[in-house]
């Protein structure tokens, strides 16, 4: 039977010694120090429950235990308060993951980096497991992904004195949701015929960049860039064509000159003239040159090179963005002739005033 210690953290003193020590003597290497951290991944991946990989990094073991964690899957749709309709169960996979040093590992200090290192290594395997299989609901991993927090462990091997606590994986924290009052209520179900009838044209850029902050509360980092700089897209190119509305083209001729300009071009050339303001890319101390720096510059590393960002590039990214649509809804306030387009632009957003 198995015990709570190997359930929980893959192994106790009998097994560690009996099957994990001796991998690591071929390995060449004695471990005086065991960090454990178990996580459950958000998808499952086909491995044998049970099944372990060991791999040396620099002056480090790392072990990777995973197994299956098997839930209900129920239908909530039509049911009353708590009775459901067991459909079948499902799993996901739980990895222990498992750092050996030959010194002594300062947890207040390092338990944080310990955890990236870990989890940057588990996504080599998860890498190779997407390419291989293709699976397509399988993806690399970040701390975002993961469940809020997890407990770990360290371990003395050679008296085999433990100690345990709570690691904060991230913020992701679920609480109940605050109702909306009556008149916000009203209004999402009144604006709802304007998305159905396209009465307003800034709408899509309002729902990418929502989408981008989705992207990136879930990890999802490369996502939340190329949202980010397609939400600036559509909200520049609905404007320009609100601008020429205004001006009196008709919409086929609107039609045709969007389509043979350029976005950049677009950018560089049709709205100084308009609603004034400083329009060059390469001035990097201005909101354009900040957002063309760290939004469209980083979103063509993505798209076109394969760059892979980490958290702080996509939430630069997102701050542009941000940025540059207030920078701009400044400029039509200061605008007698376009002042009409920025109701538009404030009655979609959902950024809170």
């Amino acid at each position: 039977m198995i015990n709570e210690e190997i359930e929980m953290f893959g192994f106790d003193k009998e097994l560690y010694a009996s099957n994990f020590l001796p991998i690591y003597s071929q390995l060449e290497y004695k471990p005086n120090f065991i960090l454990q951290i178990p996580i459950v991944l958000p998808f499952e991946l086909g491995f044998d429950s049970g099944r372990c990989t060991t791999m040396k990094i620099d002056s480090s073991v790392i072990t990777f235990h995973f197994t299956d964690v098997t839930y209900d899957n129920n239908i909530w749709a039509g049911n009353y308060k708590s009775v459901t309709i067991p459909l079948f169960k499902l799993s996901k996979t739980r990895v222990v993951m498992t750092l050996l040093s030959t010194e002594k590992i300062e947890v207040d200090e390092k338990l944080s980096d310990s955890f990236d290192m870990l989890l940057d290594n588990l996504n080599l395997v998860i890498r190779s497991y997407l390419i291989i299989t293709k699976d397509v609901k399988v993806q690399r991993v970040n701390r975002e992904m993961l469940e809020y927090l997890t407990i770990y462990r360290t371990v003395t091997p050679e008296t085999w004195e433990i100690s345990m606590g709570i690691f904060l994986i991230n913020t992701n924290i679920a609480a109940p949701k605050e109702k909306l009052d009556e008149e916000k209520q009203q209004h999402i179900i009144f604006f709802s015929g304007a998305i159905a009838h396209y009465l307003n044209p800034f709408i899509t850029s309002e729902e990418m960049m929502v989408s981008s902050r989705r992207y990136l509360l879930n990890g999802n980092y490369r996502e939340t860039i190329i949202f980010a700089q397609t939400g600036i897209e559509t909200f520049l190119s609905a404007l320009y064509s609100a601008m020429l509305t205004i001006e009196g083209i008709t919409p086929q001729k609107i039609q045709e000159m969007m389509e043979k300009t350029p976005f950049i071009t677009m950018l560089k050339r049709e709205f100084q003239a308009r609603i004034g303001g400083s329009w060059d890319v390469n001035k990097i101390s201005t909101t354009v040159g900040k957002w063309y720096r760290e939004t469209y510059l980083l979103r063509n590393k993505v798209v076109h090179v394969g760059f892979d960002p980490e958290i702080n590039d996509a939430r630069g990214a997102i701050d542009a963005a941000n940025e540059l649509r207030i920078y701009v809804i400044g400029l039509l306030n200061k605008s007698r002739k376009y002042a009409s387009i920025k109701e538009m632009i404030t009655v979609s957003s959902s950024k809170k005033k």
